[in-house]
């Protein structure tokens, strides 16, 4: 039996819907919902399983496993892991290391009232998982020093700058030490500056944070 969650939803006929879910074992994919089978809400850990069917798998039955009831910031900030994982998992490819994040960070957001922690540590992990991760190295002379400050471009790392960020908060950044003075706002900074270069559209989530 498969454990999923549900990314997105939208119908595709007067009671059916159109899923897309990330399972454990399967990675994004998208299912056909059809009555009897109660629709699923986003942030749920279910239980299920899917057929082949003529356009997509139909789900034959949904069991809610774990709901993570998120309201105001903290449910925006679910939704933009949502937009994140159909930004970057390519399809029906298992990834259970990033499902095993997504689920710790939903927990997280459940339980801790610093959701920008979580935010950063998931980009971090989610560009590191994907094969993206920020080489936080001087593009010039090796590992980044803690005496001289640096610019960050996506497409050739970071650059000695005279009014640009200390070495010593990306060093804290690159151990994921985001409780280190600056590392947060800096992190969130640099994180999204590499989203934005391996993504193609705009990320309509992250207008409301």
């Amino acid at each position: 039996m498969r454990e999923w969650f549900v990314l997105r939803r939208q119908p595709v006929a007067e009671r059916d819907w159109l899923l897309d879910v990330f399972s454990k074992d399967q990675g994004v994919t998208q299912i056909r919902l059809s009555p009897p089978t109660r629709l699923v809400d986003l942030h749920q850990r279910c239980q299920g399983d899917w057929r082949p069917d003529k356009d997509w798998p139909r789900l034959k039955g949904a069991e809610v496993l774990e709901t993570f009831p998120l309201t105001d910031e903290t449910l925006v900030c679910a939704l933009y892991l949502d937009e994140l994982l159909l930004n970057f998992l390519p399809s029906g490819e298992p990834v259970p290391e990033v499902y095993q994040l997504y689920l710790h960070t939903l927990q997280g957001l459940q339980s801790s009232p610093r959701a920008d922690v979580w935010l950063r540590v998931f980009e971090y992990q989610l560009l590191q998982h994907m094969g993206l991760g920020i080489n936080w190295v001087d593009s010039d002379a090796g590992p980044v020093h803690a005496d001289y400050n640096y610019t960050f471009v996506p497409s050739s790392g970071f650059i000695r700058s005279d009014n640009g960020i200390a070495g010593d908060i990306l060093h804290a950044i690159g151990d994921a030490t985001f409780s280190y003075p600056g590392a947060l706002k800096v992190a969130r900074q640099v994180l999204r500056q590499a989203i934005d270069a391996a993504i193609r559209r705009p990320l309509i989530s992250r207008e409301l944070l």
